[in-house]
């Protein structure tokens, strides 16, 4: 009889923030299973609970060997409030012993970072100002204490680990080595690759939405590992696009944020019991003094 997996932890956030790096840097380690595809998002739809779709999250883990811990990396369960109820239906789903990781960025930062991913998605204009002044969106999303407190109320702070977006990125062999105490695995720092990072959206070329989903099944999976990497390239440069850089975002508009965003960064800290700040926020709206 085969036994059916679900995840023994989950890579809950935040948006642009490094959780693909961080779902990468994990995959690499034998101790671990990843699915292929990163933002599975069963989570989001109630429909996960009923036997069709346990049976369809499950089929995510099936070639998970016994000795591996499961897990899945979908930034939508901190996505409050275009998105509900993920904490209640991981408990139901998967117990009170599921472990999570969230990674925090500069909530300033994260926010300008957000319309980026957008613009390049040409899901929004150039212009970074107009845009968070016209959507709410992105301040939600940085609100980490308001998204992560469904979570803290269902599992305890226990149960997750807060990794800060800049300690990730100056140490990732030392953040993968926490996180490996933290579920009770042993990991492999070197397998990191610390000269590559993943899904850096102001760098990279863009790929049409449509071959984007495409390109997460098995068959666009496969093709890419079978074509040399020369004609891979080649295809790839064929098909995506690039964009002129957006507009910079101004000091009115960085003050406007963290007016937004200080309060909840308090809470974060408070909700933690953290003695130092995370940011500072005064230090980061100042870097756009001359914008």
């Amino acid at each position: 009889m085969t036994t059916v997996r679900l995840p023994d932890f989950l890579i809950i956030g935040a948006m642009k923030a490094g959780t693909t790096t961080l779902y990468q840097d994990l995959k690499r380690q034998k101790a671990v299973f990843l699915p292929n595809r990163k933002e599975p998002m069963n989570l989001v739809d109630s429909n996960v609970l009923s036997k069709r779709g346990r049976a369809a999250y499950a089929r995510l883990f099936q070639e998970a060997r016994p000795e591996q811990l499961c897990g899945e990396a979908s930034t939508h369960y901190t996505q409050r409030p275009a998105y509900e109820g993920m904490a209640e239906r991981a408990h139901e789903l998967l117990g009170d012993q599921i472990k999570l990781i969230f990674l925090a960025r500069n909530p300033i930062d994260r926010a300008i970072s957000h319309h980026h991913h957008q613009y390049l998605r040409r899901e929004a204009d150039s212009d970074v100002n107009q845009y968070l002044l016209q959507n709410d969106y992105p301040v939600r999303v940085s609100q980490y204490s308001m998204q992560l407190e469904p979570w803290v109320t269902t599992f305890g702070l226990e149960s997750i680990l807060l990794i800060p977006f800049e300690h990730f990125v100056a140490d990732r062999q030392g953040t993968l080595q926490q996180v490996g105490q933290f579920l009770g695995i042993e990991v492999d720092p070197q397998m990191v690759d610390s000269k590559r990072t993943s899904n850096v959206s102001a760098t990279k070329r863009q790929i049409p939405a449509w071959i984007r989903f495409a390109g997460q099944t098995s068959f666009t999976a496969s093709l890419r590992k079978v074509l040399p990497k020369p004609l891979y390239t080649r295809l790839r440069n064929m098909i995506s696009y690039t964009l002129p850089p957006p507009r910079k975002a101004t000091f009115t508009t960085a003050e406007l944020l963290r007016e937004q965003l200080e309060p909840d960064q308090h809470r974060l800290e408070q909700m933690f019991g953290l003695e130092e700040p995370l940011w500072d926020l005064g230090a980061t709206v100042e870097k756009f003094r001359d914008s």
